[in-house]
């Protein structure tokens, strides 16, 4: 599918298995949008403002090699199983803010962040994976900075761009 214009699925429930095997040329917009199957956005591709604002997957959420060409926000969504976002390319800000993950980490592997903020929850709360992923000038904050980055994995990561001297207190330094 092909969305020309505005994408608005705010306050929509997909009860069953959701398929977007699409291109969203204008913004597409999930806030407290409920998936109650799978959710696959597998090679998606977002060229606007996409927004995820209390959101709910209640099973897999596939984002696998999508691309997101303007500014996302991933704020207040549950994953109940696994977040995949295998291969993505965020090409712009991206904006992750108490984000809950389901069985899993976060699947953040060989994605690549230009730029952005996550904000971390309280403790326990939000792991992300970002084995052999590309992060660029992400800011990483949260309400303990000595234990900050203890949410992350980093495995064989690049970093382009990544603040370090901004995460003093999570490294030690």
């Amino acid at each position: 599918a092909i969305f020309e214009r505005k994408a608005d699925f705010i306050k929509v429930a997909f009860a069953d298995y959701a398929i977007f095997y699409a291109t969203f040329r204008q913004k597409a917009v999930f806030n407290y949008t409920r998936f109650e199957g799978k959710a696959d956005f597998w090679s998606a591709e977002f060229h606007d403002m996409t927004d995820f604002w209390v959101a709910q997957f209640d099973e897999d959420a596939d984002f696998r090699y999508a691309d997101f060409h303007d500014y996302v926000s991933i704020r207040e969504t549950s994953f109940a199983g696994l977040a995949d976002f295998t291969g993505v390319d965020f090409y712009d800000d991206i904006r992750i803010d108490r984000v809950k993950p389901g069985r899993t980490p976060i699947a953040m592997t060989e994605a690549s962040l230009s730029g952005g903020h996550i904000t971390q929850p309280p403790p326990g709360e939000c792991l992300f994976d970002f084995e052999r992923a590309t992060i660029g000038e992400v800011r990483i904050e949260g309400p303990d900075p000595e234990r900050l980055l203890s949410d992350f994995r980093f495995l064989e990561t690049d970093f382009d761009g990544f603040d370090f001297a901004s995460h003093r207190d999570a490294l030690g330094e």
